[in-house]
């Protein structure tokens, strides 16, 4: 298995600053697994579990939605098939943006806001799908008025 690493050791091997996995042990998400003359220890496959948890977060995940999700906790599956419907919401509205974006390129307009081509994808949704964004869900950006 290998020797215990060290917090820095564990920051350089996942790109997650010391700070970060200190807090991250302090809500018990990464908890480390001894300590030795007061440092932190953590076991080499803790280093999965440190990029589960980013791509998570880059994912919009919030910390505590991870911690069920990794604990395996009761509701987790709930909680999965959830997250997994809102990721597709997602994914669908990344590919409208790189299609809106993809036209306007091919276009040769000056400005995105005057282009036609991109102005008309933009307000209709891709041919055949209807939008998977939950109604409760904003925009990022928009707020109640």
């Amino acid at each position: 298995m290998g020797d215990p690493l060290t917090i820095g050791e564990l920051a350089a091997r996942t790109g997650v600053p010391a700070s970060t996995l200190r807090y991250y042990d302090r809500i018990g998400l990464v908890p480390a697994t001894a300590r030795s003359g007061g440092q932190r220890r953590y076991d080499a496959e803790v280093i999965g579990r440190v990029r589960a948890v980013t791509l998570c977060q880059r994912s919009g995940f919030s910390l505590e939605e991870i911690g069920r999700l990794l604990d395996g906790g009761r509701p987790w599956q709930a909680l999965a098939r959830r997250k997994v419907e809102e990721l597709q919401g997602q994914i669908a509205e990344l590919e409208q943006t790189s299609a809106l974006l993809r036209s306007a390129l091919e276009c040769g307009c000056r400005r995105l806001e005057s282009c036609g081509r991109a102005a008309h994808l933009a307000t209709q949704g891709r041919p055949g799908q209807a939008s998977r964004r939950r109604p409760d869900r904003r925009p990022p950006g928009v707020q109640d008025a």
